[in-house]
């Protein structure tokens, strides 16, 4: 297990799961380079040496090179402007057909002029690291594709293929070429071979490019005059407005916060349209100007100095000063090409620890210095090793220098700003080249080489220089604007009602929403405008702003995430067909990946599967489907006493869990979670109690409910649903549309810390202000809190990091200590479809002791209709016939979703915190986990096992002959133990007090110490239980809306 734990970690580090886990596109965009550069690296290889062949001059062929690149430029200078507009799967098939033509071509004429036209139509260059001018879209469209924590792995196996790529060509071309002479062709006919198989390799590459779908293409931010969730751009109010609807923002008669806010048309802000319409029309933003020229300055240095030293030149410089035949180079290069590809993978994890700069400068420097010494040795072995070393080391900053650029411009200038360096190193090439071919003619081939590394040395000098203090992927800090007074605020901000947005259909895929200005916000909290300050929506956040804004306090919610859904993932379109609809893990596990933090973990920990998520709503639009109550054991064991009263009094319209489950569900607690009905897979209330009274005989004790259901939103699953799933993000949103004077949705504002001095008590401190960064610009600001309470619900990673960055550990050393997640244990199993019970789709829990411990033991029945094609999650072990024999697993997995009913068994114990885990303190970094469970016992093992065993013989008629009385018999049927965090249960990392002990909350979920600061989420408790918390969770945030407003009850 533990080289296991090893090689995931390893795995983890250079990329390979965020690879796995892309998205088809991002696949095929990776593919395309390979094939690519399994062109370009043959044609690299004999371009130089086929042209001498055919007579050309040295002074000729540098001039043939110098004019290929500006043909290259010519074509990139167009595609630079209008590339997005025609499309990336276009523009690559019509390079592909451009390969096809150009291969053909080189292969039957010997003219100049007209190999020199093949050769820039099919981007036939001396380059083995490809001077493409369609190169910049598909690298626009991987930065698009991917999330800023795996752009820089996905750039990684993006440069690593390409030149796996390359050398593999560079070995094939050279041995083919050797084999061909064998056969007596001439080496020119032999060159005219390498250049028909380019061609071939257009034609794959063609077929590749088909395969992309239409998510590859960059959509521009719509400009009409109307307003989207999903553009999150408002024009201002036309002439014929109200008046009552063009009032400021900031008036005695008009206290709304909440909105989506635009400048009025006064004849200044008219100004400033034409100004914003201007800069419309040009390449970059200012900032981002700024950035480019910087980048381009250095850049040339570099560029001129790899067209003094392309591959091609130096074949021939080795074919001519050391006459080493073109199978031992195309030998040497595979070597090398291996080698180096390998080695790109190492710049991701760099990247990580010394920052993006800092990797490009180191690795390029070592690069330089062995080009510098290429020509210095008259040792041809010597020579060919620093060559080969040469080679080995010259991509590595690659990755982190395309995630550098792309990071540096925004989203729509991506392929602009790429576009730019392609035509910088075009030109550098193109001067670079010309310059070789003149000292080749000159007899001084070796002083090229110096030259070469002198400018390469002055690119890292200006690197440094530029950007030094830049480090990881962290947006572009574009400066603060000036502070705004309330006075001209009051003047030129309104509010635009909603029935002057219109508004498009919520897609069912994530979408950008407009947010708040951040310096608005930051004067409105100055002028003490907001009575609650709450960070993160999810099941702690979300409720209890909705709750609180319901009340009319005026709440200002801080989301760190920009996306948002359309309702819970479940009910968002998945592409499976009748595979239980719209809850398909793959299409779950996609959404998850994209909106999931970064988190690290030391080297004695667990593999951690999970992560916090930043978006609207957070894990409930993810998880929480499932709403069990916290077993009354665990509850009196660890909760404080009036917290466990409050969960489960007395008075059943006061119970804690019952106004949780009719806020989640919009329904009372003893309606029936499932419909009524004759439909195939409808349940009725019939079918639920025959299913739990064979359960419960089978075990002899314990008895089985029905699993409540979080169920608010409308779903298409045919499961039926009575209302589909929930999440916080319809509330939110409906409020933050509607113009609700009462909710303020900031987005894509991360909380770094709090700020707290002194109180109004000896003891007590006071939240002063938040550092919080503007995502949007990478901008760290002051947000003053002033009056406000602040409530931080980032979750039990997010909350544990913020304030550990705040010093909290200080005042008490519980902070960020106790992570745990408990245990989950599954087994899932198969039968043959067949009319009974096993077609209804139910899901039926209890609470019991296993092994001794406190367990919530669920059972699902016809579990593909609740985990559809999750093969690949919870492996189905066991197949049995109708006669109840074992039978071999279906050919296809669609075969299982088709013909068989499965049954899926859950163990989720009890996990108690453990004080030698942790979230570390490491500023600059992301969170830092240290964290191990306790092995399962054999005792609790062994139970589990024997659970399985009676629940499977009551659906499935075992034969006699083949059943075991005996404990432990039957490993097959042995549970599986799911990751830390695999159902993002983790929890206590700032506990609260309970009978085990005191914590960093009390009862109240309020920080001791402070007067004005509360935590809700599940860091604050104490264990974490046997049963989803999510219902707890949201339970325990009603509450506190109480507390924080007793007059309102």
């Amino acid at each position: 297990m533990a080289g296991w734990r090893r090689a995931n970690t390893f795995l983890s580090s250079i990329g390979a799961d965020t690879l796995w886990r892309s998205s088809r596109d991002l696949k095929v965009l990776i593919l395309l380079r390979f094939i690519r550069l399994l062109g370009y690296g043959g044609t690299t290889l004999v371009l130089a040496l086929y042209l001498n062949a055919l007579g050309f001059h040295d002074t000729q062929i540098g001039l043939f090179m110098t004019l290929t690149l500006v043909g290259d430029l010519a074509i990139s200078f167009v595609l630079t402007w209008v590339g997005d507009g025609i499309g990336l799967r276009l523009t690559a098939s019509i390079g592909a057909l451009l390969m096809c033509a150009g291969g053909v071509a080189f292969a039957y004429f010997e003219n100049f002029w007209l190999l020199l036209v093949a050769s820039i139509v099919a981007v036939i260059n001396p380059s083995a690291n490809e001077i493409d001018p369609f190169k910049a879209i598909e690298e626009s469209a991987i930065a698009r594709l991917s999330t800023p924590h795996t752009c820089n792995d996905m750039f990684a196996w993006w440069s690593m293929l390409g030149m796996f790529g390359t050398a593999a060509s560079n070995l094939l071309t050279g041995w083919v070429i050797n084999a061909l002479e064998d056969h007596g062709l001439r080496k020119v006919d032999c060159h005219r071979m390498v250049f028909l198989g380019y061609a071939a390799i257009g034609l794959i590459k063609l077929i590749c490019s088909m395969c992309l779908s239409a998510e590859v293409e960059h959509v521009p931010l719509q400009k009409e005059s109307c307003a989207s969730p999903q553009s999150g751009i408002v024009e201002g109010p036309s002439d014929d407005d109200d008046d009552d609807e063009n009032a400021p923002l900031l008036t005695e008669n008009t206290p709304s916060y909440g909105g989506v806010m635009t400048d009025t048309e006064t004849p200044q802000s008219q100004a400033q349209v034409v100004a914003a319409a201007v800069q419309d029309q040009r390449l970059f933003t200012p900032e981002s100007f700024d950035f480019m020229w910087k980048l381009s300055l250095a850049m040339a240095f570099d560029f001129v100095g790899s067209g003094l030293a392309q591959i091609s030149w130096m074949t021939y410089f080795f074919k001519r000063e050391y006459d080493v035949p073109e199978g031992a180079l195309g030998s040497a290069t595979f070597t090398a090409g291996i080698i180096s590809s390998v080695l790109n993978l190492a710049s991701s994890p760099m990247s990580r620890a010394i920052g993006q700069v800092q990797t490009m400068v180191v690795c390029h420097t070592i690069n330089s210095m062995s080009l510098l010494m290429v020509s210095v040795p008259g040792n041809k072995y010597i020579a060919l090793i620093i060559f080969i070393f040469r080679i080995v080391t010259r991509e590595i900053d690659n990755a982190p220098r395309q995630a550098f650029i792309s990071a540096g411009v925004l989203d729509h200038e991506r392929t602009s700003a790429m576009g730019v360096v392609n035509m910088v190193k075009t030109i550098g090439s193109c001067l670079g080249l010309y310059m070789t071919g003149l000292f080749a003619g000159l007899d001084k081939f070796w002083l090229a080489f110096i030259v070469a590394g002198a400018l390469k040395l002055s690119y890292n000098v200006l690197i440094l220089a530029f950007f030094w203090k830049r480090r990881g992927r962290a947006p572009l800090t574009i400066s603060t604007p000036p502070s705004i007074s309330s006075a001209q605020l009051s003047s030129t901000t309104t509010l635009v009602p909603i029935s002057n947005i219109i508004c498009k259909p919520l897609v069912l895929k994530m979408d950008h929403l407009l947010h708040l200005d951040t310096d608005v916000v930051c004067l409105l909290a100055k002028l003490d405008s907001y009575d609650y300050i709450i960070v993160g929506s999810g099941f702690g956040g979300g409720p209890l702003a909705e709750s609180l804004a319901s009340k009319n306090y005026k709440v200002l919610l801080l989301e760190r995430g920009g996306v948002i859904f359309s309702t819970h993932v479940l009910n968002n379109s998945r592409p499976y067909f009748n595979r239980g609809a719209s809850n398909s893990p793959e299409g779950n596990e996609k959404v998850y990946d994209a909106v999931k933090a970064k988190v690290q973990c030391t080297d004695r920990s667990d593999s951690y599967v999970g992560g916090p998520v930043y978006c609207v709503g957070g894990r409930s639009n993810l998880w929480g489907i499932w709403t069990p109550r916290v077993g009354p054991e665990t509850l009196g064991n660890n909760f404080p006493p009036e917290i466990v009263s409050y969960l489960t009094g007395a008075e059943t319209n006061e119970r804690g869990y019952n106004r949780a489950y009719s806020y989640l569900t919009d329904n009372d607690p003893s309606a029936l979670t499932y419909p009524v009905g004759d439909d195939e897979h409808q349940v009725s209330a019939e079918d639920i109690s025959e299913v739990s009274d064979l359960l419960s005989t089978a075990l002899g004790s314990g008895q089985f409910d029905v699993m409540p259901v979080a169920a608010q939103f409308n779903s298409p699953a045919p499961y039926k649903f009575a209302q589909g799933a929930y999440s916080t993000t319809l509330s939110i949103i409906n409020r933050m549309y509607a113009n609700d004077q009462y909710l303020s949705v900031l987005l894509n504002t991360e909380v770094i810390a709090i700020d707290h001095v002194p109180g109004t008590s000896e003891t007590d401190k006071t939240v002063r202000a938040m550092k919080i960064r503007d995502k949007t610009t990478g901008a760290i600001k002051d947000l003053p809190v002033g009056k406000a309470k602040v409530i931080l619900s980032a979750g039990t990673i997010g909350t544990a990091s913020i304030a550990l960055n705040s010093g909290l550990q200080q005042l008490n050393p519980l902070v960020g200590k106790g992570l745990i997640d408990h245990n989950i244990c599954y087994v899932r199993f198969a039968k043959e479809k067949d009319p009974e019970l096993t077609q209804k789709p139910l899901n039926l829990k209890t609470h019991m002791k296993v092994g001794g411990e406190e367990c919530l033991v669920t059972v699902t029945v016809n579990a593909n209709f609740f985990l559809a094609g999750s093969s690949a999650t919870l492996n189905t072990t066991h197949f049995y016939k109708k006669n109840g024999r074992l039978m071999e697993p279906p050919s296809e997995s669609s075969m299982e979703q088709k013909d068989f009913d499965t049954i899926c068994v859950l163990f989720e114990f009890v996990g108690k915190l453990d004080n030698d885990n942790s979230v570390l303190n490491i500023p600059g970094m992301d969170p830092v986990l240290d964290f191990k469970r306790a092995p399962i016992s054999p005792g609790v093992q062994c139970h589990m096992e024997e659970i399985v065993r009676q629940v499977r013989d009551a659906f499935v008629n075992v034969p006699e002959t083949t059943k075991s009385d005996d404990t432990c018999s039957d490993p097959g049927l042995r549970p599986q133990h799911l990751g830390f965090g695999v159902f993002s249960h983790e929890c206590g990392t700032m506990r609260m007090d309970g009978p085990n002990g005191k914590g960093v909350v009390d009862s109240d979920l309020k920080v001791k110490d402070f007067d004005n600061l509360w935590i809700c989420d599940m860091s604050v408790f104490p264990v974490s239980p046997e049963a989803n918390p999510a219902l707890t969770l949201a339970a325990l945030s009603l509450r506190l809306a109480d507390h924080l407003c007793p007059e309102c009850n």
